[in-house]
């Protein structure tokens, strides 16, 4: 290739992936259109192929690409640009050819894509031919709209499962599809009635025993299809029971409604009661009025309609009537109940003070003083009679419990004063809650306890001015807290950093209140109005860093919205037509949710990884079997890898162990976890493999690195002693030697060419200074021995002279000037010599000679045109110049004094012209 179409190579034929991709996708050239199948398969890059294929047109060359390209991926790339040129195709436009590419689509996608968005119905029909998937036919079923497509479809899909799936997502849509489906279903298995029926019974039954979701109107609708003359009455019966149930369990406007009528007509019930109780109230006792009254005022009666509560307000005031005049008829019996009251919990106490007994008896001496001798009061005689007996037996059995109280109360003096003095706050309080129990249970007019009173007053005193100092210093350290965040405001915290410590104040102002609160006491006290100021800073330091929590908050409800969503994903899953790529990437894609539940509100955390964990077992124990047959193709190429560390061919073990690493994705899906388990086995029996090549690498390595070393060393010590040659002839014998120690290296291995080029280049540029060096010596000479010879041709020096001074020179430069003692000086070609040496250095001719410098110009241009002197190079005319000059006779003084500056013009710019070409 010449150098001016290497310059012109087409872009897409370039060295660098980028700029053939960028030619191939922007390109309009011919020639890249005819080639373009050329780079689909030879290309190194993958994605130059693909741009490539997305520009081919003809039909037949995706076709072949499917059927012979090695790239799976391209394949499958070639075969949906045929599903979407054939999609283009209208019925007008196709042809056979056509019909037979859409049955040979090889992709499952391509032969949906062709079947949903065709515009021909042959096409679409022999790419319906071909697919052989139930779930994705009963897909395409529900999305297409042509009839004649959908009954092309139905005839294809002969799987029950998929044919009940499509019924139960037609809901109430395309009646003429749902009976065709139905049609095809009976035909295929013709089920009995009753089994039918046990089947929907099961199915409601489900909804409690098992909490599963089903469609209950589709449920109703299919019972509602199957002959009832043929069901059993139990059946029915079960069926209408199951029924109610799930409607209850599942529709919540109808539990809500079942439970409204319950509710109606319990208070409904109620009222009837009611209004019984009311016409036979003069029956009822006293206490037995008291009972149906506070029975019916509790009840409640928001579903009864106005005349239903006016009914129970009357019947209310009946019954409240009737207790008046029955209480009126007692005298005073609401005291006497609550003496009985007063009694039964002082019988209930564990002990008894003796100063009771006359309380109560002459309360009740009181309370029945004007009342009348009645049943009810004669009942509740009885009941106090007996109660005061309890009573004063339990005093009498309690008292010496009391007199021990009393003891122990006392000995808890000198203990609660001594934990006062000391300032242990907690434990006083505790100890003197103990002596208050025990002063109850002795009762506070126990002799012994009169005896102490004063002591143990003291101990309260003592014990509020502990508290009080406590509650001072609580109160500092409150203020500091306050102080601390007043410091923070406008400080501009990390927002994150705000909220830990306002938690972190909040729970030491918590810490300093439960210290506080002593044991018995009900709650802490709280200065409310250092509270009210912690409060304020606290809103004043939050509210800057309230728009980041909510903006945090926004993209936690984004993140749970998303979580919510693949989880509905994952329970919709058709685990039976499931392809078991998409549910491990379900799986997946759960897991790394899980791992990322930190975006989530904290509270939602849990329910959202219960959801992700349910139905990620849900999924992996449908997949497991699959898992056991990928995991056993997969421990099948681990042996095969773990065999090649035998093989004793390098070459042949590496080049098996690619293949089984691009056999590796194929052999199936397995769990993340045993799959990490078993890549890890595969690699380090694949790495036995590799690091033997590494290590035969590294040895190869070596070795080149002690030849590069030999050969730098070489380069090195005759580069040295390139510097050190003083003439051509040991220069010429280096280089020899050179390049005979250069090929021993070469016959060792590969060397670096670079290094000796540039050895090479510095031979050649020493070479030429030492023949410049040379030539410039020569000159010299030649210029000493024409001013010797000139001498001697104008008489100024003799023969025996000129001899002697010649013989200082070189016999090779004396010999360029033997013949000029016989020659005579030829002026005018001294002259022409003059003009030449102009013309050759580009000097101006004086004006006296323009003349003869245009003829010998006119000369000089028809020989170089006649072929003469063409391969000359200018310093080699220069170099004749100079050499036929110097050889001239020179004896006309004249000529030499009159063109003296001339001459020395002439010559010094033609001996420079001659060195210059061997500098």
């Amino acid at each position: 290739m010449s150098i001016l179409n290497w310059f012109n190579k087409p872009k897409w034929q370039s060295n660098n992936e980028q700029v053939r991709l960028t030619a191939i996708q922007h390109s309009s050239e011919g020639e890249l259109k005819a080639h373009l199948s050329d780079i689909v398969f030879h290309d190194s890059s993958e994605k130059v192929q693909k741009a490539a294929l997305n520009r081919i047109q003809d039909l037949s060359v995706l076709q072949h690409i499917v059927q012979h390209h090695s790239n799976k991926d391209l394949q499958l790339l070639a075969d949906k640009r045929l599903s979407h040129f054939l999609a283009a195709i209208t019925p007008e436009q196709q042809t056979e050819t056509h019909k037979t590419i859409a049955r040979q689509l090889q992709s499952n996608e391509a032969k949906a894509h062709l079947i949903k968005h065709g515009q021909s119905l042959a096409l679409q029909q022999s790419a319906i031919s071909q697919l052989k998937r139930q779930g994705l036919l009963g897909d395409l079923l529900l999305t297409v709209q042509s009839a004649e497509l959908q009954h092309a479809l139905l005839a294809v899909i002969d799987q029950g499962s998929t044919l009940k799936r499509i019924l139960k997502q037609l809901g109430h849509k395309n009646a003429d599809l749902k009976a065709a489906i139905t049609q095809k279903l009976q035909q295929q298995s013709p089920e009995d009635p009753n089994q039918m029926a046990e089947d929907l019974c099961r199915r409601l039954e489900h909804v409690v025993l098992k909490n599963q979701k089903v469609d209950l109107n589709d449920i109703e609708l299919q019972w509602h299809q199957l002959p009832q003359d043929q069901l059993s009455d139990q059946l029915k019966t079960r069926y209408l029971g199951a029924l109610n149930t799930a409607k209850m369990t599942l529709d919540s406007d109808y539990r809500d409604a079942f439970l409204k009528q319950q509710k109606q007509q319990k208070q409904q019930h109620l009222l009837t009661q009611l209004l019984n109780h009311s016409q036979r109230a003069n029956n009822l006792s006293l206490s037995q009025l008291q009972q149906t009254i506070e029975q019916y005022q509790s009840a409640e009666i928001d579903t009864l309609n106005e005349e239903q509560t006016a009914q129970w307000q009357q019947g209310l005031a009946t019954l409240n009537e009737h207790l008046i005049k029955a209480q009126q008829d007692a005298q005073a019996p609401t005291e006497c109940h609550d003496i009985l009251a007063e009694l039964n919990r002082q019988l209930e106490q564990s002990t008894a003070a003796p100063h009771s007994l006359k309380q109560l008896r002459n309360k009740w001496q009181r309370a029945t003083k004007q009342a009348s001798d009645t049943a009810d009061l004669v009942a509740l005689q009885n009941q106090f009679d007996d109660g005061i007996a309890r009573l004063a037996d339990k005093i009498t059995a309690t008292a010496d419990r009391r007199n021990q109280a009393a003891d122990q109360a006392v000995a808890l003096i000198e203990p609660t004063k001594t934990k006062i003095k000391d300032g242990q706050l907690s434990e006083a309080k505790a100890l003197i809650n103990r002596l208050n129990a025990h002063q109850k249970e002795a009762g506070f007019n126990h002799p012994t306890l009169k005896k102490h009173k004063f002591a143990i007053d003291q101990l309260w005193n003592q014990l509020k001015e502990l508290r009080q100092w406590q509650q001072w210093s609580h109160d500092k350290v409150r203020q500091q807290l306050i102080e601390d965040l007043k410091q923070l405001v406008g400080s501009g915290m990390h927002p994150d950093a705000v909220l830990q410590k306002l938690q972190q104040a909040n729970q030491q102002w918590a810490d300093l209140e439960d210290m506080e609160k002593l044991p018995g006491d009900r709650y802490s006290p709280r200065n409310q109005k250092q509270w009210q100021e912690f409060r304020t800073v606290s809103q004043a330091l939050f509210e800057p860093a309230q728009p980041f929590f909510e903006k945090r908050s926004e993209q936690q409800d984004q993140q749970l919205e998303k979580i919510n969503h693949h989880i509905k994903t994952m329970q919709a899953a058709d685990l039976e037509e499931g392809v078991p790529q998409e549910l491990s990437k379900l799986v997946r894609t759960a897991v790394n949710y899980l791992k990322n539940l930190d975006k989530l509100p904290p509270k939602d955390r849990g329910q959202a990884a219960k959801a992700l964990r349910r139905e990620m077992n849900r999924i992996n124990d449908h997949l497991s079997e699959g898992y056991k047959k990928a995991e056993q193709n997969k421990q099948a190429l681990i042996e095969q890898a773990k065999a090649l560390a035998d093989v004793e061919d390098l070459s042949e073990a590496i080049e098996t162990a690619k293949e089984l690493q691009k056999q590796w994705p194929k052999a199936g899906y397995v769990s993340p976890k045993v799959e990490r388990t078993l890549w890890k086995k595969f690699r380090r029996a694949n790495d036995k493999i590799f690091n033997r090549r590494q290590a035969e690498q590294k040895a190869q390595q070596a070795e080149m690195n002690a030849l590069k070393k030999q050969c730098l060393e070489l380069i090195k010590t005759t580069r040295k002693q390139l510097k050190q040659c003083q003439d051509i002839e040991a220069l010429d014998q280096l280089r020899s030697e050179f390049n005979g120690n250069w090929h021993q290296l070469a016959q060792q291995g590969h060397v670096s060419q670079k290094e000796q080029q540039q050895l090479l280049q510095d031979f050649d540029q020493y070479k030429q200074q030492l023949t410049a060096q040379r030539l410039n010596r020569n000159i010299k000479q030649w210029q000493h021995i024409d001013a010797l010879y000139t001498q001697h041709e104008q008489g100024d020096l003799s023969a025996d002279e000129l001899d002697k001074k010649l013989s200082d020179f070189s016999t090779d430069a004396g010999s360029w000037f033997a013949d000029r003692l016989q020659q005579n000086t030829d002026t005018d070609d001294l002259l022409e010599r003059l003009i030449a040496g102009e013309y050759l250095t580009g000097l101006e001719t004086p004006k006296d000679y323009m003349d003869q410098r245009m003829a010998y110009q006119v000369n000089v241009l028809a020989d170089r045109m006649a072929g003469q002197e063409a391969n000359q190079q200018v310093y080699q005319r220069a170099l004749k110049w100079l050499k036929h000059w110097y050889q001239q006779p020179k004896d006309n003084q004249d000529l030499l004094r009159q063109q003296h500056k001339r001459i020395q013009k002439v010559t010094k710019a033609v001996t420079d012209l001659a060195l210059s070409g061997k500098s």
